[in-house]
C-alpha cells in the first residue's frame, strides 16, 4: 500500500459490503470513545478489508498495520459539502504544485468565478442545514415539554389511583 501523508493501513472486519476507495468511515475502540474519521484511499486486492486510510482527526502517528477487528467501524454516506471542499483543496494543491518555484500564481477569471460560486453554494447549504438544525432543536424542545407534561399527568394519575385504593 502506498503511504501518503497521514495514512493508516488497517485490517478491518466490516460487516457491511466491501468498502470502496473514497468512502468515508469512522472508527472507535469502544462505545462512548471519540470517533476517528477518515477516508479510504486504497483497498488491497488480496483482501477487501485491508485498508489504507487517511484520518481526519488523527495525530501524526502512522502505523503500517493495525488489527482493528475489535473496533466499532462504520462507513459514512457521501457528504457533498465535504466532497466540494476536498475538491477545491485538491485543485488548489495541484495549482501550487504546477507553479512550484514560481514567484506568483495566476488564476483565470473563470477559475475564480467558479470557486466563488462554489463558496456561495457551500454557504447557502450551510445556512440551510443551520435552519434545519434550529427547527429540529425547537421540535426537540417541544417534545421535551410534552414529555414533561405527560409525565406529570401520569404521576398525578398514579397518585389519584393510590389515594383511591386507600379509601
Amino acid at each position: 500500500l502506498v503511504m501518503q501523508g497521514r495514512l493508516l493501513a488497517a485490517w478491518q472486519s466490516l460487516d457491511a459490503e466491501s468498502p470502496q476507495p473514497g468512502c468515508r468511515l469512522r472508527c472507535r475502540e469502544e462505545p462512548g470513545a471519540t470517533w476517528s474519521y477518515g477516508r479510504i484511499l486504497n483497498t488491497a486486492d488480496e483482501s477487501p478489508t485491508l485498508l489504507s486510510v487517511r484520518w481526519e482527526n488523527d495525530t501524526e502517528d502512522v502505523q503500517e498495520l493495525v488489527d482493528v477487528s475489535n473496533f466499532e467501524v462504520e462507513t459514512l454516506p457521501s457528504d457533498p459539502l465535504q466532497d466540494l471542499l476536498e475538491g477545491l483543496e485538491s485543485a488548489r494543491e495541484q495549482d501550487l504544485e504546477e507553479a512550484e518555484g514560481a514567484d506568483a500564481v495566476l488564476f483565470t477569471l473563470e477559475d475564480i468565478q467558479e470557486e466563488l460560486e462554489s463558496f456561495r453554494w457551500l454557504s447557502a447549504e450551510v445556512m440551510q442545514q443551520r435552519r434545519e438544525l434550529e427547527e429540529l432543536e425547537e421540535e426537540n424542545e417541544r417534545m421535551r415539554e410534552e414529555q414533561t407534561l405527560i409525565r406529570e399527568q401520569y404521576e398525578q394519575m398514579m397518585e389519584e389511583a393510590e389515594l383511591g385504593e386507600g379509601t
